[in-house]
This record gives C-alpha cells, sequence and structure tokens, in this order.
C-alpha cells in the first residue's frame, strides 16, 4: 500500500515539476507579465513604464510597442527615453487608425516589448481577431511582453461587472490567457484614493469624472471590483502553491483531478452558466467541459444560430472544451456523458416554472441529481427574461407556433372526420370495439403532430364520444360522479399515452439522426479507400466531402516558410490566405472562418494531425457568411471526417516509407553486389596479366619461345576480357542515367548479315547458319545499339556451348512484330533461369569453365531493347539441351517499308 501512494504521489511529483518548468523555464517563449487593476485609473500604465525604466537602466533593451497615456503627464514624463516602435496606419471604412505593428516588433526583437490595452479588439482587416492574440504572436518569436487589463475586461468576470455596474462591456480576453502568464502583477489602491483623484482631475477630466462617479467609480461598485481583482491574483498564486506542495510535500493527500462540466441549453442563460462553471474551476483547478445537447425534433432558426455562436465562442474564450451530443432523454445523456469524462461538478440551470409542471412534464434538472452518484451538481436558477429577451423570443418562435397551431387544426379535423366514420359506419363492432378504435385514432394523432395537438384531439373525442357514443345518443349530459370520474380518467391515459408517444417519436428521430450520421460515415470511408483509375487519394476525399457539404474544399502541403502544392490546382490563395497557411502549419491550430485568428478570410483552415505528425492542411472556403452558423454545426461532422481523411493519408505515407526502405535495401544490396563482382571481375584478369607479364620479365631465359607467345597471349586475351568488361560497365551507366537513341529506318535482314560476318571472324571456332525470310522488314531504330544487341547474344551463346557446334540466326515476321531468334546448342537454362538471366550480374550455377560471363551482357541487352519499344526473353527446354533467345521489335508500316526498299 505505501508503494502505491509512494508511486502515486511520484507521478503528480513530475507533473508538478513538468508544470513548474514549464513556467518558469521557457527558453524560446517570452516571459508574460500582467498588470491587473480594478478600476481605471488605479496606475497600471504607470506601474508598466516604471517597470520598463528600471530595467533600462539596468542595461536591459525595453522597446514600447503601444502605449495609452490619455494624456497623463506623470504617464507620459515615463515614455521619454524608451524607444517606440512606431504603430502601423492601417485605412479601414475610409479612415486611419494606428494599430500595432506586430512584424515590425518580431524583426526588432527587443528583450522586452510594453503592449497596453489588452483587451483591444484589432480592426476586421487584421490577422487576429484580438489583441492578446498578437501578444501570443510575439512571445511565440521569445520576447518578453508586459501588457495592461482592468477587471471588467475578464470574460468570466465580465458579466458579473456588467450587473453591479449596468456598463456593457464589448471587449473580453479569455481566461486561459490570464492564466497562461508568467507573472500577474496587481495594481492596487483603495476606493477613497481613487475616487479623490477623479476629484482631482488626474483621471478623467471634470465633466467627465462627474460622470464616473455617479454610476462606474461608486464606492460600492469598486470595492466589489478591488475584491474580484483581490481573488484572481490570489487564485493564480494558489496554482503555483498547490504545485509547489504536489512537488515538495510526499505525504500530501492527492484527490482525483476535478473536471467541471457546463450544460447549455440554446437561451440567454447559457452565458450565466459558462460564467459560473469557469469560477467553479479557477477556485478548484479543475478541467472545463461544456456540451450543447442537440435534439434533432428542432429547427433552429438562423437568428437562434447566430445566438449559438456566440455563445460558442464565449465558451472557448473561458477555456472550455465543447461538444455536442444528442439524445431522446436529456438527463440520461448528460449522465453518461459525465461518467465517461470523469466529471467531478456538473453546472446546469434551472428554469422558474411551475412545480405542478415539472411533477407532470418532468424536470431534467431534479433527475440529473437523483441519478449522479459521487458528484455536485450546482443548479443555477436562470433569471427572469428581460423585455428585449422576450420580444425577440416571440419573434423567433412566431413560425414555429403557426406551424404547432397548424397541426392541432390537423389533429382536429382528423379526430372530428373519424369520430363520425366510427359511429356510423363501424357500429357493428359494438360500443367497446368503436372506444378502441378511437383510442388508436388519439394515439396516431400524438405520434404525428406532437403534444398540444394530442390534447385538443383528446378534448373533442371526449365531446364526441359522451354525446355521440354513449346513450342516449346525441345528448350532452355529465350528470353523475362516475362520468366526471370517467372524464379525469379518459383525459389522464390521453395525456400519458401521448407524452410516451411523444418520446418514442423524439427517440425514434434521434436514432434516425444517428443512423445517418453513422451511414454517411462508412460511405464516406468507403468512398475514400477505393481505389479509382486516373484519381488519386486527394481527389477521392475532396470530392466526397463536397458530396455532402455545400463548401468548397482543398488539400494544401506546405511548411512554416512555403506553401508547395494545393489540390485541385485550380484552387488560388491570396497573399493573406497563404500567410494563414503557414500559420496553421506552423502552430498545429486551426485558423481562418469562425476562429480568433485571420477571420475576415472566407477560408477555414483545419491542419490533418495524427500522433502529432503534420500531415496536411484541409482548406474549407464559407463564401457567404449567413453559412457560417451553419458551418460551426457542421464542423462537428467534418472533423470526424477528416480524422478518418488523416489515418488513411498516414497509413498511406507510411506505406510508401515502407516502399521506400525496401528499395533503398535492394540498392543496397546492389551495391554490395557490384563492389563483390567488380572487385573479383577486375582482380581476375589484372592478375592474370601480371602473372604473365612478370614470369615473361623475371624469368626469360627459363622460358621457350612457345611459352612465351603462349603468356603473352594469355595477357592479351585477358586485357581483352578486361576492356570488354569496362565497356559494359560504361553502358550500363549510360542507359541508367538515360541514353541518347539516334533511331533511323533500317533493313533488318541488312544489319542481320553485318553482324554475322563480324561473329564469324570473332568467333571462328563456331559455325554459323542464317534462316531469314524472302521479304525483308523494315525497323525503326539505332543501327549500333541493335548490332551490339545482337552480338551480345552471339558472344553468350559461343561462351555457354561446345567448339565447332552450331549457333543458328533466325528471322520471322509476326503481324507486327519482326523476330529475331539466336539458337544455340549449349547447357541450356533451367527453367527458374529464364527471368532472372537478363538481371545485372547474373551468372548461371554451373562449374567453372562456364563462369566466362560477367553477368552484364544480357542485362544490356535488355535496357536497349526496352529502349526500342520491344521485347526480350529465352526459352530452352532444359539443360544440355540449348537456348533460344528471341528478340521482339515493331516494324514499320508497309507504305514506309516500299519506299526504302525500292
Amino acid at each position: 500500500m505505501q508503494e502505491e501512494i509512494s508511486s502515486e504521489t511520484d507521478s503528480f511529483k513530475v507533473d508538478a515539476l513538468l508544470n513548474l518548468a514549464n513556467k518558469s523555464v521557457k527558453s524560446k517563449r517570452g516571459r508574460l507579465k500582467i498588470f491587473l487593476g480594478a478600476a481605471p485609473g488605479v496606475g497600471k500604465t504607470y506601474a508598466m513604464l516604471t517597470r520598463a525604466q528600471e530595467l533600462k537602466r539596468a542595461g536591459h533593451d525595453v522597446a514600447i510597442g503601444l502605449v495609452v497615456t490619455h494624456g497623463r503627464k506623470e504617464t507620459e514624463g515615463l515614455v521619454e527615453g524608451l524607444e517606440q516602435i512606431p504603430l502601423k496606419a492601417i485605412t479601414y471604412k475610409g479612415k486611419v487608425f494606428n494599430e500595432l505593428d506586430v512584424d515590425a516588433i518580431i524583426q526588432r526583437k527587443p528583450e522586452t516589448v510594453i503592449i497596453d490595452e489588452l483587451p483591444h479588439k484589432n480592426l476586421a482587416t487584421e490577422r487576429n481577431k484580438k489583441r492578446y492574440l498578437d501578444i501570443v504572436e510575439i512571445l511565440e518569436a521569445g520576447i518578453n511582453v508586459y501588457t495592461a487589463i482592468n477587471i471588467q475586461h475578464i470574460a468570466s468576470l465580465s458579466y458579473e461587472v456588467e450587473e453591479i455596474t449596468q456598463v456593457t462591456v464589448e471587449e473580453t480576453v479569455p481566461d486561459s490567457f490570464i492564466q497562461s502568464a508568467d507573472e500577474l502583477m496587481i495594481v492596487d489602491i483603495t476606493p477613497e484614493e481613487l475616487i479623490k483623484r477623479l476629484n482631482e482631475g488626474r483621471v478623467y477630466h471634470h465633466d467627465m469624472a462627474k460622470r464616473a462617479l455617479s454610476r462606474y467609480f461608486q464606492y460600492t461598485n469598486l470595492a466589489i471590483l478591488r475584491d474580484y481583482a483581490l481573488r484572481l491574483a490570489a487564485s493564480h498564486v494558489g496554482e503555483d502553491v498547490r504545485s509547489y506542495k504536489k512537488l515538495y510535500d510526499s505525504h500530501a493527500n492527492i484527490a482525483a483531478s476535478p473536471c467541471v462540466l457546463v450544460c447549455c441549453a440554446y437561451d440567454a442563460s447559457t452565458p450565466r452558466l459558462l460564467r459560473k462553471g469557469k469560477q467553479l474551476a479557477t477556485i478548484a483547478n479543475a478541467r472545463l467541459l461544456a456540451i450543447f445537447i442537440h435534439n434533432p425534433q428542432k429547427q433552429l432558426s438562423r437568428v437562434k444560430l447566430r445566438e449559438i455562436r456566440r455563445y460558442k465562442t464565449l465558451a472557448i474564450e473561458l477555456g472550455y472544451q465543447l461538444e455536442h451530443i444528442s439524445g431522446g432523454r436529456l438527463s440520461k445523456a448528460i449522465i453518461r456523458y459525465a461518467n465517461d469524462h470523469n466529471v467531478t461538478d456538473i453546472v446546469i440551470g434551472k428554469s422558474r416554472r411551475a412545480k405542478w409542471l415539472d411533477w407532470l412534464l418532468g424536470s431534467v434538472v431534479y433527475d440529473v441529481i437523483r441519478h449522479s452518484e459521487h458528484k455536485q451538481v450546482h443548479v443555477i436558477s436562470t433569471h427572469k427574461a428581460r423585455l428585449s429577451d422576450l420580444f425577440s423570443r416571440f419573434k423567433e418562435t412566431k413560425q414555429s407556433s403557426n406551424t404547432t397551431w397548424m397541426n392541432v387544426v390537423k389533429a382536429l379535423a382528423i379526430t372530428f372526420v373519424s369520430g363520425l366514420f366510427i359511429f356510423f359506419g363501424l357500429s357493428f363492432v359494438g360500443l367497446s370495439g368503436q372506444s378502441l378504435i378511437l383510442v388508436l385514432v388519439l394515439i396516431l394523432c400524438a405520434y404525428r403532430y406532437g403534444l398540444k395537438a394530442s390534447i385538443a384531439s383528446s378534448i373533442l373525442s371526449f365531446v364526441m364520444y359522451m354525446y355521440m357514443y354513449l346513450t342516449p345518443n346525441f345528448q350532452f349530459t355529465i350528470g353523475t360522479f362516475s362520468q366526471v370520474i370517467t372524464f379525469i380518467i379518459f383525459m389522464l391515459v390521453v395525456l400519458i399515452v401521448s407524452q410516451l408517444t411523444a418520446r418514442t417519436r423524439r427517440s425514434l428521430k434521434v436514432l434516425r439522426s444517428r443512423e445517418k450520421t453513422l451511414s454517411m460515415l462508412y460511405k464516406f470511408s468507403n468512398e475514400i479507400t477505393i481505389k479509382q483509375k486516373n484519381q488519386s487519394f486527394y481527389q477521392r476525399f475532396l470530392e466526397a466531402l463536397a458530396q455532402y457539404f455545400d463548401y468548397e474544399f482543398a488539400f494544401i502541403v506546405a511548411d512554416d516558410h512555403k506553401l508547395y502544392e494545393t489540390i485541385p490546382n485550380s484552387c488560388q490563395l491570396s497573399d493573406k490566405e497563404q500567410a494563414a497557411v503557414r500559420w496553421c502549419w506552423s502552430n498545429k491550430t486551426a485558423c481562418g472562418k469562425s476562429t480568433q485568428t485571420f477571420s475576415a478570410l472566407p477560408w477555414y483552415f483545419e491542419p490533418l494531425i495524427v500522433d502529432g505528425r503534420m500531415l496536411g492542411i484541409i482548406a474549407i472556403c464559407v463564401k457567404f457568411e449567413y453559412k457560417v452558423e451553419a458551418f460551426m454545426f457542421d464542423q462537428i461532422l467534418i472533423k470526424t471526417m477528416l480524422s478518418h481523411v488523416a489515418n488513411a493519408l498516414l497509413q498511406q505515407r507510411l506505406s510508401q516509407q515502407e516502399q521506400e526502405a525496401v528499395i533503398l535495401k535492394e540498392q543496397e544490396k546492389l551495391q554490395k553486389t557490384l563492389l563483390s563482382s567488380v572487385s573479383h571481375d577486375l582482380k581476375t584478369p589484372l592478375a592474370s596479366i601480371t602473372g604473365a607479364l612478370s614470369s615473361v620479365l623475371s624469368y626469360e631465359e627459363m622460358f621457350s619461345k612457345e611459352d612465351k607467345a603462349e603468356m603473352l597471349n594469355v595477357a592479351l586475351e585477358e586485357s581483352k576480357r578486361l576492356d570488354q568488361y569496362i565497356d559494359h560497365i560504361l553502358q550500363m551507366l549510360k542507359f541508367s542515367s538515360g541514353i541518347t537513341i539516334n533511331k533511323q529506318n533500317m533493313l533488318l535482314k541488312t544489319l542481320i548479315n553485318e553482324v554475322l560476318i563480324i561473329a564469324r571472324k570473332r568467333f571462328s571456332s563456331h559455325q554459323f547458319k542464317l534462316q531469314c525470310l524472302d521479304k525483308d522488314l523494315v525497323i525503326n531504330g539505332d543501327k549500333l545499339l541493335l548490332e551490339q544487341v545482337l552480338l551480345n547474344l552471339i558472344s553468350n551463346a559461343v561462351k555457354f556451348s561446345a567448339s565447332n557446334s552450331q549457333i543458328t540466326l533466325s528471322l520471322k515476321c509476326i503481324n507486327t512484330w519482326a523476330v529475331i531468334e539466336v539458337i544455340d546448342q549449349g547447357i541450356g537454362l533451367e527453367p527458374a533461369e529464364l527471368e532472372s538471366v537478363f538481371s545485372i550480374f547474373h551468372r548461371l550455377k554451373k562449374s567453372d569453365s562456364y563462369t566466362k560471363g560477367h553477368g552484364l551482357g544480357l542485362a544490356i541487352c535488355k535496357d536497349i531493347v526496352t529502349a526500342h519499344h520491344g521485347e526480350i526473353y529465352a526459352t530452352s527446354e532444359g539443360a544440355h539441351k540449348g537456348s533460344t533467345f528471341i528478340v521482339k521489335l515493331p516494324i514499320v508500316n508497309s507504305y514506309e517499308q516500299e519506299n526504302i526498299i525500292n
């Protein structure tokens, strides 16, 4: 048990040590220091510039990237003496704005740069949507950054500050960026001192200061904001303290890693839930998860999609990991997700509706609490809706309510017509049978048109039943207590059945949606794996994606500096889009449309990463702004498909690397064979030549004239053999590097006769016979090279056949091919050698008397014939039955033949 505790503690020590190392020893990345204030005017910029002056006096390289003094003389005095990097002038909508020049700062690369106004939102033409993203780029370049922010601009606290001060906060910074700071310095003064500064005109001018004191700068507001700032600073310090405790306290009891799950709805309560979840996670140092539960039955309007996009953007800014889940029963879907992801805290909202509705329709909150074992459930009561929210909700639901009332009218019409038909047309089944058929009609209406239509049709059916079906007929009377009970029971049964039927329908829609998604993924995976003729893998998966989504897709291969290839080639990217591709490649992070980086571009760039390996970038063009909301929903399925693409692409590249490794291995084997062959075949004739000549020179008196002549002939023959071998090697090198063939039309019979004349002189020990057609054939080729082919084949036949044996040359015409055969009566070939005999350095496994060749002659013949678009192969009936080498060359057409012959 002690060993388990010790090992667990050691693992936490390693994690803590790595965390501290990441925060304190960043050799490549710059260090971030944030000056935090509770409100404007506390002196953040002043403190930041004071620290910059101290660094400069200490000999450090400090520059100002951007600073806003608000006309305060004390602050302006601290700017003097510090280098200021010029701002970038940008023309936007006819006006000129001076913005931070990130590229100039990175090019200048000071040791520390001062950048004020951290929450600032950049112009739409800039590559980064907000200034904190500019700072991230500067930090990645190895430059230290000093920056400043007020507490109201932190994303998780902006809503609370807005509720307290009644001042809308437009510009926010994600909490994750604040937490990533290497140092968080709070600039603190008391509310009394800040109010005094306002009255003295040291923060704003007098008129503006009076308005600020009456609203934002009230004493109570400043005290609360100061409390928020101090708590945030304490939380930042507490994270490091916990890491040190894990590192040095070996007996500390460390609980499981906390995780906060926020259940988001598609309404105005979502931002409040997200911020509450963020506050809980900050206190507990927990992971953050957020789920949006999608109901397939509910159709979302464009306005609602735009709101959901804002909610998702806020969740990303707060550091949430977003996921979408679907399910007919919400509570089960939430609990299942929480169990799968080891969630410790669940944050969920509770609407203020009547208790009897909770009892009748059920409550998701109560179900989650009931089934959440060993989890803390934080129930957040949603505020009463504002007038503007009610108006927008009414505007959004107007169309859906019209559809609902149409369904009610349809259900009433069907119930009325069915009731009349059952009463008059099916009277023979009796009252009990008619009652069951009427209930069946109500169930079908509930299944088809929903709960409201079911209730309306149930009331109508009850009235018709009491008026028409019960005796006396056509009299409506509820005069007894039993009839009242009957009415109540009837309505309860119909409501329960309708509710169950509606729930079944929702579950069926969820299953259909899942089945459609799975079917789409299965079909997509098949389409990208099935190979098609004249179509690359990239074209296959791009066309498959275009079938399912109304976007333009492209695949990009790039690196940090250059864009190598875009598929398809018709996709042309602008300079800004290429810069976004390089940024995506180097940072391995998505950018472009619907993100915070390069958001003004029409393209969305998603990196394909598997096990840390960058395989490429998928570019998705969202041309129209109204499609962005729908694209955010499509991203879920698109990313799933892209994971299939990434795995298939990785498998393809691994297969290519394996093939390259096999080829490399074969090349190494060939090199070894070449070296051993060259060394043997060069040393053997050289040794013979050296031995013969040295014997003649050293022991001249001991040898007769005949012996000397024989030894000199040996030296001459071996020198010729060596010269031929070197000539063969040079020819092989020429063909491997791509030799130029000088083709011309020639008479093949004439070529063979010339080769026979040379062969009879060179190989006088053998007899040669020619078998030719009466008609001459014309081919197009290089005369010298084809002559060499025939001489190599004859030389090979001479080597492996006995003296005085006959070698036959035959010329035939088969269809459009001229066929030349070289037939010998030699040792023959085994079936296994018929293919390998044309391989480089191949030699027959016979006795030493037959190993006179170098294994190059036939390989040269194959290369020459192949270059002439011909074929060469060998046949043999077996050992000691001779061999036949066949060369097939294409002949020219008959018209050209007649012109050449004539």
